[in-house]
């Protein structure tokens, strides 16, 4: 699925730049603490 965006866009995201992304706007948006942030945030073993 990201490969294909990529694609289409021009591209070259990661997970891991959506992952910061995302982490960066909950920052701004969600009133959540540092620890509830890792809690969401937090990889988990595929």
């Amino acid at each position: 699925m990201l490969q294909r965006a990529n694609d289409q866009l021009g591209a070259d995201w990661t997970w891991q730049d959506a992952r910061h992304t995302v982490i960066g706007r909950m920052t701004h948006d969600e009133p959540l603490t540092l620890a509830e942030l890792r809690t969401h945030t937090t990889a988990r073993p595929s």
